[in-house]
């Protein structure tokens, strides 16, 4: 970047003020472990503002979050900004992280990944190189039928910031395949030297009609052959119970046609002397497929908030969890999607290293201001299983949890309905039975030993309740 004999003052009026260029580093490490300064520059004059010179490049804010960092003891406010490719567009490109002061606002760091940028990226903060300072994950959606994902891995510690999962690691393990007589594929994966032959699972008619194979199925010179796509998921999951989270990356290996999936591979990863180590990679493939590519759909809530499914299926245990997006620029949505992280783990952690876990959920309301999830699901672990049930309840314009006795408040006729409905189904509850709730849109339903115990009609309880109307709280 050229110096100019000028200065600039940075940070006015909030306004975020970035060099442009800056690819994989930023700051010099500064003389006291406080995080990242800015790098200083040689001024002919010495002038009473900040010594600094930089070309600069204002960004829309992305997605928001909170943690320390930079390993120096205090929280900073972590920004993923972007700029719109298109105007209107969802895609924003040229991502890039930012990290400022809690207290002053002080830019301490920032770092621009080399070619970084999608749909509905999110920021995720979790400790993957074992040092203790949470690293900062970007997650983005690149589009297309395929549904590849963009995922980059940022550290800000020991006064620097580096990207230490790059766009190269994107590519995930390496695959080799072809097709052989009699409708089987063979697939090689160097990185263990492992070759697997499986049986096609989909229609023989479409491999004829698209000239893989020939009518007594023998395999034909067309040049088509199956090959693994980039990564279509990650997570960030602490899988051995260390302390340290590992990274869980999935891809789809393709057939004839983008919409002939003959399975996934799943890799699990370990950050460690300054690479990424491969601690396992299972291949899993259905039995059968109609040869029609399947993504869940996402769910847009009436406020306009993206709810996406997080899968991840390791050691055994399927896990599936939502992830919410586009709430704004607000920590609203940090806060809701660290608590439902934060339940995930415990489940984790609760079931130990050689647990089983299946994992679902529903979302029962999206409305623009309220949302519920609940979660079901069986946990083994320690000799013992356990049936798991949690409801969630958001306020979506705080991301904030909405507990059932901030919604009854002191109003003994709630309760009073309580018991005379649950006497009538042979299942008396009183307050102190009640393990949890949500809202359907119809009735609330109340939570007890693992079951829906007690379903209420919202207009027999919304009478009773602290704030009575719907438009108050469930919209």
């Amino acid at each position: 970047m050229k110096l100019r004999n000028r200065c600039l003052v940075l940070g006015v009026l909030g306004t975020l003020l970035l060099p442009v260029g800056v690819s994989a580093e930023i700051m010099q490490p500064p003389t006291k472990k406080q995080g990242i300064s800015p790098v200083a520059v040689n001024i002919t004059a010495p002038k009473k503002v900040n010594p600094v010179v930089l070309e600069v490049q204002r960004g829309e804010i992305v997605d928001q979050a909170i943690g320390d960092v930079d390993g120096d003891g205090n929280d900073e406010d972590v920004l993923l900004m972007g700029n719109r490719v298109v105007s209107g567009s969802h895609f924003m490109g040229n991502l890039y992280v930012v990290i400022k002061d809690r207290k002053n606002g002080q830019v301490k760091g920032y770092i621009r990944p080399v070619d970084c940028g999608g749909y509905d990226s999110f920021l995720t903060l979790t400790d993957v190189t074992g040092n203790g300072v949470a690293n900062v994950i970007i997650t983005s959606l690149t589009g297309g039928s395929g549904g590849i994902v963009d995922c980059r891995i940022l550290d800000f510690s020991e006064g620097k910031a580096e990207e230490i999962f790059t766009r190269e690691n994107n590519m995930g393990i390496a695959c080799l395949g072809k097709y052989l007589p009699q409708y089987k594929a063979e697939l090689t994966f160097p990185t263990s030297g492992k070759t697997i032959v499986l049986d096609l699972p989909g229609e023989q008619d479409m491999y004829r009609y698209l000239s893989v194979y020939d009518d007594d199925g023998q395999v034909k010179d067309s040049g088509v052959r199956p090959y693994i796509q980039n990564l279509c998921s990650v997570v960030a999951l602490d899988v051995d119970n260390d302390g340290t989270s590992e990274v869980v990356t999935s891809q789809r290996v393709v057939g004839a046609t983008n919409f002939d999936t003959l399975g996934y591979v799943r890799t699990i990863w370990k950050y460690m002397a300054g690479s990424w180590q491969v601690k396992r990679t299972n291949f899993y493939t259905d039995l059968y497929s109609p040869h029609i590519y399947k993504q869940e759909a996402d769910i847009i809530g009436a406020g306009g908030y993206l709810i996406a499914k997080q899968y991840v299926e390791i050691n055994g245990s399927r896990i599936k969890y939502p992830h919410f997006s586009k709430m704004g620029t607000g920590l609203q949505q940090w806060q809701l999607n660290g608590q439902i992280d934060a339940f995930v783990k415990k489940i984790m952690a609760e079931a130990g290293v050689d647990g089983n876990i299946e994992l679902n959920y529903e979302i029962k309301y999206a409305g623009k201001k309220y949302t519920s999830v609940l979660f079901t699901g069986i946990a083994t672990g320690h000799n013992r299983t356990s049936s798991i049930m949690q409801a969630f309840n958001f306020n979506m314009n705080t991301g904030g949890s909405i507990a059932l006795e901030n919604l009854v408040g002191k109003s003994s006729k709630f309760w009073g309905i309580v018991t005379q409905e649950s006497v009538k189904q042979g299942h008396p509850l009183t307050k102190k039975d009640v393990q949890g709730y949500y809202y359907d849109g119809g009735a609330l339903v109340l939570l007890h030993d693992g079951k829906e115990e007690l379903a209420l009609a919202q207009s027999m309880v919304l009478p009773y309740l602290k704030q009575n109307k719907i438009g108050e709280t469930f919209d």
